[in-house]
């Protein structure tokens, strides 16, 4: 039966939805001191599930089965969603060498549907093919990010000079932008390790007592 014009998967999957997006600890620990890590892994999400597809996701089997199975769309797409996660919040830095790792053996996977016997006697043909298609693959990948990435960054380091009211491009605020996000001169119990450091200042180890100041900044 329908509830509300809504099929019972479609409604089981709306009180998923909202189940999650009310969890307390979410509403109370991430929004409640304005993290918002859910943005970013809900982003993170979407892109792995683009670089997981091995078909166009725009293409139906009946329009054109052939474009549709060998289409590099889904990675490229869940590069662009991973840049997001990653620009949004840099704990997706954590993910990062993973989604590498994988983006990159799908720019070297072969086609999939043949049998061995074919594979064997085409191997010898089809190996430059292969390559220049995994070169292709790599660059497609490198471009979206890095376009990705200048999108969002570029308007940032853009400045209007007066009186003029001149266009110029500022890379020291970029810079400046680097500084806030990776605050590393802050010392090391701040900051991206400051679980780490304040766990190995805890005894027996007393980190803190067994390096000299002037090597630790703490400043």
């Amino acid at each position: 039966g329908n509830i509300f014009g809504l099929s019972i998967g479609q409604h089981r999957r709306i009180w998923l939805l909202l189940t999650a997006l009310t969890q307390p600890a979410i509403i109370l620990i991430d929004h409640g001191h304005f993290q918002y890590n859910t943005t970013s892994l809900g982003l993170a999400l979407w892109s792995f599930h683009f670089m997981t597809l091995d078909v166009n996701p725009f293409l139906r089997e009946s329009d054109n089965p052939a474009a549709r199975n060998t289409s590099f769309l889904g990675p490229v797409i869940g590069s662009i969603f991973f840049s997001l996660a990653l620009n949004f919040k840099q704990m997706e830095l954590y993910h990062a060498p993973a989604v590498f790792a994988y983006l990159l053996g799908r720019c070297f996977r072969k086609k999939r549907g043949r049998s061995s016997n074919e594979n064997s006697a085409n191997n010898v043909d089809q190996q430059p093919s292969h390559i220049i298609a995994a070169v292709s693959r790599f660059i497609s990948l490198g471009v979206t990010v890095i376009l990705t990435f200048a999108i969002l960054w570029v308007p940032f380091a853009i400045t209007i000079q007066p009186p003029q009211d001149l266009l110029s491009f500022d890379i020291k605020v970029i810079y400046q932008i680097l500084r806030r996000l990776f605050p590393f001169k802050r010392g090391l119990f701040e900051g991206k390790v400051a679980n780490l450091w304040c766990t190995l200042s805890i005894r027996p180890i007393s980190i803190r007592q067994r390096i000299p100041e002037d090597v630790l900044p703490l400043t």
